[in-house]
């Protein structure tokens, strides 16, 4: 007899009814409760096991291994108990019980090198006592670092008024005696100036973008989009606006929206390439809210360039080409994000389309959170 067929064979054990004197219900008992026993270890393991395969860097998953093979030797023993009261499997099932002493002698060797690794994790209520102490310590510095920008840029700008103003004054003076090119280098350190001027102004916008507490109103954002584009920027004479019907009327912080649309359409004619154009500002719903997008017909941002123009002081173009800070995106990024929204940049035909997303309803503790 081969020893497969060995381990099957039952010709020299009696089935373990007619071994002493059962009565129904002492072997029920016995049946029925291994069964259990049996079913609930079966489930267990099965449940560690899809813990196991599903989560990933899951803590010491050699150990859940282990207690896996383990339990699910520990059914089978007992499965084996409640079937030897009609098929006396006893080779099989002592088998069964040398594997499962196996696997429980080495989880417990396993759990011996683990215990002190264990003992050394911090427990929930300290791994939140940290994740407090370290976002305490973020909201400070970048409360500083915000504070020392605003600051910062606030005082440089009394003394580039100086310069200006005194190389202005120089200019008027010097007017009679100014070379040529002595004159395009006075209107170049002008220029210089000014640069910085709008550099320091946006640089506080920047700033101020979280630490500005905003109001929850009503506001009709196809009228927002329209007053933007005629009395807050300078719109050269071929350049046309279209604003979509679908744009909504929603309870919402306005001056947020309105720095967003009017740094957005200012982009887009800023760096449009040719002397007229047309831009498309769109609406449609979102799973959140409404994504709304400023689309032109300028040549275009390619795609490997996307992500860099949102990052601060950041231009496609020299600034002797096209004056600008290079934050005017930043802004509009923090300001979207701030409200838990997404920006990004995509292709419009010819052109740039700009789309963010926007929350249908936002709380006022929202709106006011630093």
């Amino acid at each position: 007899m081969n020893p497969f067929a060995l381990l099957f064979d039952t010709t020299d054990f009696p089935p373990r009814w007619h071994c002493g004197s059962w009565t129904d219900l002492h072997g029920w008992i016995h049946i029925v409760s291994d069964a259990a026993i049996c079913l609930a270890y079966a489930f267990i393991s099965i449940l560690l096991l899809i813990l196991l395969i599903r989560r990933e860097r899951i803590p010491f998953p050699h150990i859940l291994g282990l207690f896996v093979a383990f339990i699910a030797c520990c059914a089978l023993t007992h499965l084996n108990e409640a079937v030897i009261f009609w098929q006396p499997v006893y080779r099989w099932a002592g088998l069964m019980k040398l594997v499962t002493a196996l696997v429980s002698v080495l989880t417990a060797c396993a759990m011996v090198f683990v215990i002190p690794e264990v003992l050394r994790l911090r427990t929930p209520a300290e791994l939140e006592q940290e994740v407090e102490r370290r976002t305490g310590l973020l909201k400070q510095s970048n409360a500083d670092l915000e504070s020392f920008a605003y600051v910062a840029s606030h005082d440089l700008k009394a003394p580039l008024r100086a310069v200006d103003n005194l190389s202005a004054w120089l200019e008027e003076d010097l007017a009679d005696r100014l070379k040529p090119d002595e004159a395009e280098k006075m209107q170049l350190l002008r220029g210089r100036v000014r640069r910085m001027e709008m550099l320091l102004e946006d640089l506080l916008s920047y700033s101020r973008t979280s630490r500005a507490v905003h109001e929850v109103e009503q506001v009709d954002l196809g009228r927002l989009v329209q007053l933007i584009w005629d009395t807050q920027l300078e719109v050269p004479a071929g350049f046309s606006l279209e604003v979509s019907p679908e744009l909504p009327t929603i309870e919402t912080v306005r001056t947020p929206l309105e720095q967003i649309f009017r740094n957005l359409l200012g982009n887009a004619i800023k760096h449009h390439d040719q002397g007229q154009g047309k831009i498309v500002v769109g609406a449609a719903p979102h799973a959140h809210g409404f994504a709304f997008s400023v689309s032109d017909d300028g040549p275009g941002i390619p795609a490997e360039q996307r992500e860099r123009v949102f990052g601060l002081f950041k231009t496609l173009r020299p600034r002797d080409e096209v004056e600008g800070s290079g934050i005017g995106l930043s802004v509009v990024q923090r300001l979207v994000k701030r409200y838990f929204g997404e920006v990004r940049i995509e292709d419009a035909g010819p052109g740039t389309k700009v789309t963010f997303t926007w929350p249908r309803t936002i709380e006022v503790e929202a709106a006011e959170s630093e």
